[in-house]
């Protein structure tokens, strides 16, 4: 058996396993530090799962959500709702700057918010609210009085307490559905608007619930 030593390959494997090495030593407290972290993560979800206090506020935010309709007293929202969409205004319009392909629809009817029941007729373009919350989004959704904004909301925090939709990254986030007006927020600021939503939620939370709330809803924001 004819046996030849590379001094070359020799050189360049002991070199790449010095460096493999080294790198290994680097990354292994982050891959410690990542793995905790998860760890961490699925233990505090089994917890919030287990109390029953997350599932506690999902079942009163889910019957909230589907009473805030004037036919509640004989049907749930999800009986009679209608799918709410949105109209998403034209993407701004910069030199040099391609912007997206437009349909024949939206090169002829104008953006015209006001009068949404135009779009409607001609079948424009439209995005369901979970696709308009995609991807980390903030919205804000306008609108005459009773052109649906209130049930919009209300099928969104429905959807989210029934564990249909996920926001961010595949996160199922805890809904907190109030009206503005009940949260009693101070104009001045000197007090954490957090604390208003403790206090609404605390109104009708079961008692064994009270002490562990603010707790709860601060991991939760």
């Amino acid at each position: 058996m004819d046996f030849k030593l590379y001094p070359f390959s020799l050189i360049v494997g002991f070199v790449l396993g010095i460096v493999f090495y080294w790198v290994m030593t680097r990354v292994r407290p982050l891959l410690d530090q990542v793995r905790q972290n998860l760890k961490e993560q699925r233990e505090e979800a089994q917890t919030r799962r287990t109390s029953g206090l997350e599932d506690n506020l999902r079942r009163l935010t889910l019957r909230r959500a589907q009473g805030m309709h004037l036919a509640a007293s004989l049907f749930s929202l999800d009986e009679l709702l209608q799918e709410p969409r949105l109209l998403a205004p034209p993407a701004r319009v910069e030199p040099g700057v391609a912007g997206l392909q437009d349909d024949v629809i939206s090169m002829t009817l104008p953006y015209m918010p006001m009068w949404p029941e135009v779009a409607a007729i001609y079948r424009a373009p439209s995005l369901s609210i979970t696709e308009a919350i995609s991807g980390g989004a903030n919205i804000v959704i306008t609108g005459w009085a009773g052109a649906g904004k209130t049930v919009a909301l209300a099928h969104l925090a429905s959807q989210a307490a029934n564990l249909r939709v996920q926001f961010g990254a595949g996160k199922e986030a805890v809904p907190f559905l109030y009206h503005v007006a009940d949260l009693q927020i101070q104009q001045d600021g000197s007090k954490d608007p957090l604390h208003s939503i403790i206090e609404a939620a605390s109104e009708r939370a079961p008692i064994f619930d009270l002490r562990r709330l603010p707790q709860f809803i601060q991991q939760s924001f």
